[in-house]
């Protein structure tokens, strides 16, 4: 037994050691590269220049070696069967692409109050305070103009797949995550508020909040979410937009819209095994023309889209995160992370209700700046508090 191991390790390493080798010279003697293709964004690595100089200082060797550690012919199926034996033996995906048993670390952390996002600690709730307290602030000057704004709030998808978080983060010291501070505090408050977890909880929804396969949420719990936005702007807002109506759930074995966008990265040889779910609805549109700016991570960007297509009466703005800035679905500029470029002036005046997204990773964010922004404008208007 001893004896077929030792020759199996053998004949693995040879394998490992030649496999290259008789990929490059396949391809240098038919033409035909058949190695795989990897998925995702790669830092480019240029090929280095070979001369004396190189050599002697021993720069070449040392570029030469991270150039064909990322380029030799056959690193793409070594990957994809490294990452496929991770996935299938031990339900992990590979660190560059989403982190730890499918769930990005940043996530996990920011979910379960791992430092540095433990609000217990007295200066980080202090913060938070303030930081809610801007929002009261920001949501009393929008309704003195006759607007409207909404805090929305969702958990990630670590919060959905706790059983797959890896044994050393709940070694870690933990304490209050980002999200659960806010929630406490902004309740306080008379915000118009979503807590999507909770409303989700509530509904007792019966579909994936979150599928392995993907980092977004999926199609079903974002139409349910986006249906309890729009029912807060009828009945708590002097607005009217449209709301859906769940005609039938369709099911399918393959992903619909964004479910597959982790699977996508993951460079497996087979993909996971799934049953997905999307909604056939029924648009209950409103005369009324309703302008309606949204603000947060890519969730945002799917209710703007969805809003332009079912028919939305009045304009969509949905500014993603600090990066680009749209107007029904087209960019009108790119932000550069930096909100001192957006026209505020505009964006408030031709506004009715504003919309801000959050997750728990991104709520230490606060916004991007958006808020601050907000606050800035609207209370230099003001002349002050």
């Amino acid at each position: 037994m001893r004896r077929c191991a030792v020759l199996a390790f053998c004949l693995l390493f040879l394998f490992f050691i030649t496999f290259p080798g008789v990929m490059t010279l396949f391809a240098l003697t038919t033409g035909k590269n058949l190695d795989r293709q990897l998925k995702g964004n790669f830092d480019p690595v240029e090929k280095p220049v070979l001369n004396s100089e190189s050599v002697l200082s021993k720069t070449f060797q040392q570029n030469f070696e991270t150039y064909f550690h990322n380029s030799f012919i056959g690193r793409g199926c070594l990957v994809t069967t490294y990452n496929q034996i991770r996935h299938s033996l031990f339900d992990e995906n590979p660190l560059s692409c989403v982190g730890d048993s499918l769930i990005h670390e940043p996530y996990i952390i920011a979910h379960m109050g791992i430092d540095p996002y433990n609000y217990n600690d007295p200066k980080l709730l202090s913060e938070m305070e303030n930081y809610v307290g801007k929002l009261q602030i920001v949501s009393d000057l929008l309704r003195d103009r006759g607007k409207s704004f909404i805090v929305v709030t969702a958990a990630g998808k670590a919060a959905y797949f706790e059983e797959d978080i890896p044994q050393r983060y709940y070694l870690m010291s933990r304490g209050l995550g980002a999200a659960d501070c806010l929630d406490n505090i902004i309740r306080t408050t008379d915000v118009l508020y979503l807590n999507c977890d909770q409303y989700l909880s509530e509904i007792d929804f019966r579909y994936p909040v979150f599928y392995k396969s993907s980092h977004h949420w999926s199609r079903t719990a974002e139409i349910e979410i986006e249906n309890a936005i729009f029912d807060i702007i009828n009945r708590e807002t002097p607005f009217s937009v449209e709301t859906y109506d769940i005609r039938a759930t369709i099911e399918s074995s393959v992903p619909i819209d964004r479910d597959a966008d982790t699977e996508e990265l993951m460079n497996l040889w087979f993909s996971s095994e799934e049953t997905y779910y999307t909604y056939e609805i029924d648009v209950n549109l409103v005369q009324e023309s309703t302008n309606i700016c949204i603000q947060g991570d890519s969730f945002t960007s799917l209710i703007a889209r969805d809003l332009f297509e079912n028919g939305h009466s009045g304009i969509v703005s949905n500014i993603d995160y600090d990066n680009a800035y749209y107007v029904n679905n087209e960019c009108v500029s790119l932000l550069g992370h930096d909100f001192s470029t957006l026209d505020i002036d505009k964006i408030v005046s031709e506004n009715d209700i504003f919309i801000i997204v959050y997750t728990d990773y991104n709520i230490p964010g606060y916004g991007y700046g958006f808020i601050d922004a907000l606050y800035s404008y609207l209370n230099g208007i003001t002349g002050g508090l």
